[in-house]
């Protein structure tokens, strides 16, 4: 824009022009209040008078009459004598000098001072009048008041320069912001016209309120509009457009002028444009409006084509025998199968699992399996390894067998996702007569002891030292802690097994309220009982042992009972650093526990 230049000359003369304006006046104004302060020591028979500003903690005289020009700190000069502003100080000059005065009153050792604070537009501290005289002859009340007189009219005078000074000042900027402004402008055009230029098969047009093209750029882009010239500009809106649309355009287009924002579709020798027809919204522009062309010809198609494409696959996976589940590389369900919910128990319809999170499924999943940790650990290994696995046989707690595979989904070597295949093949594991095999075998591998209903020895081994792993993984401490009933003997040999049976019973719920629901408790077999803690550091061994031995006393108060129930606890804690099987904690927990056994028996003899 050749006004950009026109504009920083101007500004570059007007900023000079205000400066020796300014300074010019500053003469002026010096020199004025050299005249009042003389004017005004004449009235009050001084000698010598001054007039200083404060600019920090400087004080430096702007006129003076009779006594040089200084600069001194505040703290040695006339303002830091002066009382708050409405007073005016008279004092002896020696009073002055004792109170840390250091300015030249050499003239007026003996002499009388009369001094006042003036108030500008830079605050209370801004400044000081004072004028002084020889002699002890101290300052008449008529003479006070010719010299507070003089205050007045030197703030006035101060304050006519100050407001000069912020109008100069006020103006040199505002040209020099204009000229910037001018600067941002132009360069914010060229860089929007760039812009324009290189957005593919797109058309931007700006019209004023005449309906008139004032910016085209990119018509060129698109085969279907007439053809025009960018610098050809002044044209109607609507002649930028198949005729048979020009009617609509012209309607959104004095719409646009008034605020309305329009999203219009035209369809011409089979393409399809989008115009976004709408006010230019800008500050300071409210006569003009904005229309964006895009031909979408080819987005539309292939959109449509997914669609499409999306709609087949969708009622293909609904109408399979086997359930599909699909979910992402963060874990979200991104396709989950009719048959999937019907197979693993999930609610219907499908799609309120669309977008959740996969892993709140797999529990829901592995909540019906007759293993859930066996079926939700088998997961994370297959996703982890992230290889192919086919066949892998779940066993549900229904009695039904469920086979899964299981493919990694990865783009050039990028993981997409995961993908699983589930299918109820119980009909063709009866056909082969294997299902009463796995049920047998299944009844064998029990993990859980009929009378207590804790973990037998093989769940507590299979259970714990999955357990130990994660611990070794998310570097968790735990505790195994080892139980065994004393005189069991005595009570099945004196009370018989009845009792014996009430006494394991009593001891398994005794550590199912001291142990938490994720613990592992198990009755190894006989009176023996183990409990492997997660999150629990080898510090609280003995508050788990007091909490055992308490509900135990609890136990025993209960009033009829035929027997006391005792017993002896050993704990180890598990060591992370060396990776221990459980069978070694274990082996250490119950060394631990016959030793508490063998003091006992000691300390009775």
């Amino acid at each position: 824009m050749p006004w950009a230049k026109d504009v920083r000359v101007s500004a570059v003369f007007c900023a000079v022009w205000l400066e020796s304006t300014y300074a010019s006046r500053q003469h002026e104004a010096r020199e004025a209040l050299e005249r009042l302060i003389r004017l005004g020591a004449a009235a009050t028979q001084s000698t010598g008078a001054a007039v200083a500003l404060v600019d920090g903690d400087i004080e430096r005289t702007v006129a003076t009459w009779c006594i040089p020009s200084y600069t001194t700190a505040k703290a040695a000069g006339v303002s830091h004598l002066v009382p708050a502003i409405g007073r005016t100080l008279t004092a002896p000059c020696s009073q002055a000098r004792d109170a840390g005065l250091e300015l030249p009153f050499a003239d007026f050792a003996d002499g009388m001072l009369c001094a006042r604070r003036i108030h500008l537009r830079w605050g209370p501290d801004a400044g000081v009048i004072w004028m002084a005289r020889i002699g002890a002859v101290a300052f008449s009340i008529h003479e006070i008041e010719a010299f507070e007189y003089s205050a007045v009219l030197v703030e006035r005078e101060l304050g006519y320069l100050a407001r000069e000074e912020d109008i100069i000042v006020q103006r040199e900027r505002a040209t020099v912001e204009v000229a910037q402004l001018h600067e941002q402008l132009q360069s914010q055009y060229t860089l929007y016209r760039a812009l324009a230029k290189h957005l593919p098969e797109t058309v931007v047009l700006i019209f004023d309120a005449d309906l008139r093209v004032r910016l085209n750029e990119g018509n060129h882009t698109i085969a279907v509009l007439p053809p025009t010239q960018s610098h050809e500009l002044g044209q109607h809106i609507a002649q930028c457009f198949p005729a048979d649309a020009a009617s609509r355009i012209d309607v959104a287009c004095k719409e646009a002028l008034i605020g309305n924002q329009q999203l219009l579709e035209i369809r011409s020798s089979d393409r399809i444009l989008e115009l976004s027809v709408g006010p230019l919204q800008a500050p300071l522009v409210k006569t003009f409006g904005l229309v964006i062309a895009r031909d979408v010809t080819e987005s539309r198609r292939k959109h449509e084509q997914s669609t499409a494409y999306g709609m087949r696959l969708q009622a293909l996976v609904h109408n399979l025998d086997d359930g599909i589940l699909v979910e992402d590389e963060n874990r979200r369900v991104q396709l989950c199968s009719n048959r999937l919910c019907d197979i693993m128990r999930l609610e219907l319809p499908c799609d309120v699992h669309m977008g959740s999170d996969c892993r709140e499924l797999t529990t829901k999943m592995a909540s019906i399996c007759f293993i859930p940790e066996a079926f939700e650990e088998s997961t994370s290994q297959l996703m982890d390894g992230n290889t192919l696995n086919r066949r892998e046989l779940i066993y549900l707690a229904d009695m039904r067998i469920i086979e899964r595979d299981y493919s990694p989904l990865s783009v050039l070597d990028c993981r997409m996702g995961h993908l699983w295949v589930y299918r109820d093949v119980t009909q063709r594991e009866q056909s082969k007569d294997l299902l009463q095999r796995q049920a047998d075998q299944l009844r064998a591998l029990s993990l859980v002891d009929e009378l207590t209903g804790l973990y037998n020895r093989r769940g507590f081994l299979t259970l714990a030292t999955q357990q130990l792993k994660l611990c070794d993984r998310t570097m968790r401490p735990a505790l195994v802690v080892f139980v065994d009933l004393d005189g069991m003997k005595r009570i099945n040999d004196e009370l018989g097994h009845e009792l014996g049976d009430q006494a394991l019973t009593e001891t398994a719920n005794t550590m199912r309220q001291c142990f938490r629901y994720s613990d592992v408790l198990a009755r190894l077999g006989g009176d023996e009982f183990v409990a492997l803690a997660i999150d629990a550091p080898e510090d609280t061994a003995a508050a788990i042992e007091a909490r055992l031995y308490e509900k135990l006393a609890d136990l025993n108060a209960k009033p009829g009972r035929p027997f006391e129930l005792q017993f002896s606890v050993g704990m180890a804690p598990y060591d992370l650093s060396r990776a221990e099987m459980i069978e070694e904690v274990l082996a250490r927990a119950d060394s631990l526990m016959y030793e508490q056994k063998r003091a006992r028996k000691a300390a009775r003899k």
